[in-house]
């Protein structure tokens, strides 16, 4: 213990520099790999992933960007068009003119699996009580197939924080 005070004397405020940088050294940064091991037979199974700082335009890391793992709530809909939404900024969505049919949470590694009939759906996350997804090339959102005795992979990243 009274080495303890002794260093704290002589070191004057590297304590107090260390104990603010604990907040960034508790979310490690991870990778947005879909591990292999499912325990349904048949619809989806992925990752969440939060992504945050720069990336290059392909969506690698680059300079400060960081990947970590996100527990968030999974919103499962039938496909969802452009026409039937209302969007806010960014990516996210004010109103959506159909109800989820089903949803999942992901847990603290990301990780979720949701057995789904064979169809065409869209992928929404409650981000903050807000609903995120994105909008591909087709003015859908997030796409999914899911097809008969298949689980298909899927990687959500979430990065209105990010720069590419």
């Amino acid at each position: 213990m009274n080495l303890l005070i002794l260093y704290l004397q002589k070191s004057k405020g590297l304590p107090v520099l260390f104990l603010l940088l604990i907040p960034y050294c508790a979310r490690p940064p991870v990778t947005p790999e879909i591990p292999s091991t499912v325990s349904i037979k048949q619809g989806i199974k992925g990752k969440v992933v939060f992504k945050e700082g720069l990336f290059s335009s392909d969506g690698e890391l680059e300079g400060n960007g960081k990947i970590y793992a996100a527990e968030r709530t999974i919103y499962i809909y039938e496909m969802v068009s452009l026409s039937e939404i209302e969007m806010a900024e960014g990516d996210f969505i004010q109103y959506i003119s159909k109800s989820p049919i089903d949803t999942a949470r992901s847990d603290e590694h990301g990780l979720f699996q949701i057995e789904l009939p064979p169809g065409r759906y869209s992928i929404v996350i409650d981000e903050n009580n807000r609903l995120y997804s994105k909008v591909n090339t087709e003015d859908l959102l997030m796409p999914i197939v899911v097809e008969e005795n298949k689980v298909t992979d899927v990687l959500i990243e979430i990065d209105y924080k990010a720069t590419y």
